[in-house]
């Protein structure tokens, strides 16, 4: 199916993707459904009159979760039931997913994704698949059920299935949300910043959040949102209510009721052969949500009204920045795309190859959804300068010739440039000071070299290497031997790698020398220097992981 002739996301293709990506995602991927199930009007078994007419209403904030299980994938033993998904294996061979159909004498017999009878294998070649799905309920008397309220139960859902697999000994690394096209709870800026946020701090690599279709939608939230509200109205009006006060009247009576009716370990034995075998609830009052007490402005998405897919970017630093495209795709290429700042094309993708140079309607494409607001700004800026402190501080403990890599600034095939530490005079190794003026100009020594500072930042003396233009990979670099006077001078904060190996190969010299970090400086000498003997010219390569490395830091 091909989404780019469909005028919207139908519900079709919505059941397309849903089963695109169940049979595709590999162990440790944890498949996440939420919506806000319709308020919960609090009754009493006995009333008075005048408590008649006034209604306090409760939210219920559902999430459903269905992890792959890393246990059953990793067995190669056991029997295989008729009906059993499974993923088959083989050497040299692309995965596929398929259900098992027969078990023979030779192997077993599977039908594959498009129907076709296959077989047969034998059982270390395939890889049980075993979900485990558990739902978590956000109780709160807000009225607001917004994006903050969302992102606030999401973040305690998270935390929780942390704690529970970590000692169960799952896996949990990919994170794939799923949610309707409500603008007012989801498809914004406030919870895509968040969306950009998900790989801070916490044990996820992939975060992905796909949207329906446009408005609200129905999913299986709803109906289990309908059998807590039924639940707490029968026990309600029959009084067994199970709260500690003996009655419901607040967020805290419903929260503890719940969990005394479905969060108890008898509840979980009962239902070991039901879809959702474990249910979790948690309460926030207004107070508890992280909700601005002033205006926050966000970054508008553009196109955000026809995009429905979103990834945070793999790089650290990178908040304030996810990945859209206009139509979803769960094919294997994109489930294990990595997306950086630098690249957030998918190779092999089933819907086209996106690459540069062609024309594809569904790849990704990076846009920010940052703070614009002042407060928003000095947040980031105090955030940035920490970080910068901790690699200026790790600066100064490496020994002089260490190499590094930092950002460039300029829009141009050069994405990062490779030097090494110098002396930057002052003691402390490389770092040449902090920075205790508003702003501060700090010359370089080569021509045109300043460069401004702020408050706070730490200088770090360098002298940048060029790239050697015969190396189409980019990974080979230059030292040239007339250069060993010239230093340059940079912000600790646009360091991406510290202390990386490089190897010493032999190579014709340079037809000229590449681009220095920014256009600007060493262009206002007006001869360039004479081209340097093959003997004194030393080219250093770094491994492609290194490079990888480099390209994944870059905010």
């Amino acid at each position: 199916m091909h989404f780019a002739s469909v005028p919207i996301l139908t519900c079709a293709c919505l059941c397309f993707l849903a089963e695109e990506l169940r049979q595709n995602v590999k162990p440790g991927s944890i498949m996440m459904d939420c919506d806000w199930a319709e308020r919960y009007t609090m009754t009493n078994s006995r009333v008075i009159q005048s408590e008649y007419f006034v209604q306090v209403m409760m939210g219920l904030f559902i999430t459903i979760a269905s992890l792959l299980l890393q246990s059953a994938w990793n067995k190669t033993e056991g029997d295989l039931e008729k009906g059993e998904e499974v993923t088959v294996q083989r050497t040299g061979e692309a995965d596929f997913f398929a259900v098992i159909t027969k078990r023979e004498e030779d192997g077993y017999h599977v039908k594959d994704a498009a129907g076709v009878d296959r077989g047969p294998f034998a059982r270390a070649s395939l890889r049980h698949r075993v979900w485990e799905t558990s739902a978590h309920v956000g109780v709160t008397d807000d009225t607001a059920q917004d994006s903050y309220a969302s992102t606030h139960f999401l973040d305690a859902f998270l935390k929780s299935l942390e704690v529970h697999y970590a000692a169960e000994g799952e896996t949990v690394d990919k994170m794939y949300m799923h949610s309707d096209n409500c603008s007012a709870h989801f498809k914004n800026s406030v919870t895509m910043y968040w969306l950009s946020r998900a790989l801070e701090n916490r044990w996820l690599k992939v975060a992905q959040w796909s949207l329906g279709c446009p408005g609200h939608g129905k999913g299986a939230w709803d109906g289990l949102g309908a059998v807590l509200k039924r639940a707490l109205r029968d026990d309600t009006i029959h009084e067994k209510i199970l709260s500690d006060s003996s009655k419901m009247r607040t967020r805290n009576d419903v929260v503890q009721h719940l969990r005394k009716r479905f969060g108890t370990k008898d509840w979980e034995r009962t239902h070991r052969g039901s879809t959702i075998k474990r249910m979790e609830f948690s309460v926030a009052a207004t107070e508890d949500i992280n909700r601005p007490l002033g205006v926050k402005v966000y970054e508008k998405i553009p196109g955000i009204m026809k995009s429905f897919c979103f990834k945070a970017l793999t790089a650290p630093g990178v908040a304030g920045q996810v990945a859209q495209r206009q139509w979803d795709c769960n094919c294997p290429a994109c489930l294990d795309a990595s997306l950086t700042m630098e690249n957030q094309y998918v190779k092999n993708c089933r819907l086209g190859d996106s690459k540069v140079g062609v024309l594809n309607t569904e790849q990704f494409y990076a846009c920010g959804v940052d703070r614009e607001d002042a407060a928003g700004v000095a947040v980031r800026r105090n955030n940035t300068q920490a970080q910068g402190k901790k690699l200026a501080a790790e600066c100064e403990q490496k020994p002089l010739g260490t190499f590094v890599a930092a950002q460039s600034r300029i829009n141009t095939t050069d994405d990062f440039m490779v030097g090494e530490l110098v002396d930057g005079g002052q003691g402390h190794g490389a770092v040449v000071k902090q920075v205790e003026a508003r702003t501060e100009v700090v010359p370089g020594s080569g021509p045109d070299g300043a460069t401004t500072f702020s408050r706070g930042d730490y200088v770090i003396a360098v002298r940048w290497y060029h790239r050697y233009e015969g190396d189409s990979t980019g990974r080979t670099w230059v030292k040239d031997p007339y250069d060993d006077d010239k230093h340059d001078v940079l912000n600790s904060t646009e360091l991406r790698l510290i202390g990386f190996p490089m190897e010493a190969v032999q190579l014709p010299p340079p037809v000229q020398a590449a681009p220095l970090r920014r256009s600007r400086r060493n262009q206002a000498a007006a001869t360039p220097p004479p081209p340097s003997p093959a003997d004194d010219i030393v080219h250093l390569k770094m491994t492609e992981v290194t490079a990888s490395a480099i390209l994944t830091n870059n905010w």
